[in-house]
């Protein structure tokens, strides 16, 4: 297991009792809001979603990767209804069908875009998951971050182990988002079977990004892979209240090439 897919599914254990909900309030003759996120039709108890790790838009997605699995929206969410796993829901995101407990989420009420069709939504737009369950129909929002794009250095640039490369960028980097911060990560990867580890690790780990900053300079380690990539996460909006609690976010990628 890669260091990513280990800290997702222990983050997806620790935060799995988090989340908002949707509320179905009333006798069902009428539709009841659920806040900012959207609207249910009433009378559907309490529906939580949880997509705490985020829901990224993902540049140069990892096809290859035998314990993992990522495409251009991923993002493992979980969903609850008053409190047990919502399992034999209708879930979409901006009408694409997003499969229940896929791939290495083998539990119910779990979903990850990456194994869904393709999903109509680009930097800047609106992330709309809807829920339909039990003739109950509950809808939660995110705006994702507006396009960024690494400037510098360009794809496939040819390097050398401890050559310094300043990585640059252009766009907003930093939304309303308490709990995570823009990072930027530097992996060592192999293109042919998709194995990636970060090789910042846990100390000193990503390096914690300022609204204002626009580039890094950085060391390039020794691996024994035949690339790198550099990676720029850019979490948006942070939507935590009695709703839902979540965020779209950008992954932006470079890969390198040694010499």
């Amino acid at each position: 297991m890669n260091a990513r897919t280990l800290g997702t599914v222990v983050l997806a254990a620790l935060l799995c009792g988090c989340g908002g909900s949707s509320k179905g309030e009333g006798d069902g003759g009428s539709d009841g809001k659920d806040g900012s996120s959207g609207t249910d039709n009433g009378g559907g108890g309490t529906v939580e979603l949880n997509a705490s790790l985020g829901i990224w838009l993902t540049q140069y997605p990892i096809t290859k990767s035998t314990t993992f699995k990522e495409g251009p929206v991923s993002g493992f969410f979980m969903l609850k209804k008053d409190g047990d796993d919502l399992a034999g829901a209708t879930v979409k995101i901006n009408g694409t069908l997003i499969p229940e407990a896929p791939g290495q989420f083998q539990s119910p009420g779990s979903y990850d875009p990456a194994y869904a069709a393709d999903i109509p939504i680009a930097p800047g737009g609106t992330m709309t998951i809807t829920v339909d369950e039990n003739g109950h129909h509950h809808e939660f929002s995110f705006v994702c971050p507006a396009e960024v794009t690494i400037t510098e250095p360009a794809e496939n640039t040819s390097v050398s182990v401890n050559d310094q490369i300043t990585v640059r960028w252009t766009g907003t980097i930093k939304y309303q988002n308490s709990v995570y911060d823009p990072i930027l990560n530097l992996f060592e990867y192999d293109p042919d079977t998709g194995t990636n580890i970060s090789l910042l690790g846990f100390d000193p780990g990503p390096y914690h990004l300022n609204e204002n900053d626009t580039s890094l300079t950085l060391t390039l380690p020794d691996t024994s892979r035949p690339q790198y990539f550099v990676e720029l996460s850019i979490p948006g909006d942070l939507t935590q209240n009695d709703t839902a609690m979540g965020y779209c976010g950008l992954r932006r990628r470079v890969h390198l090439v040694r010499q």
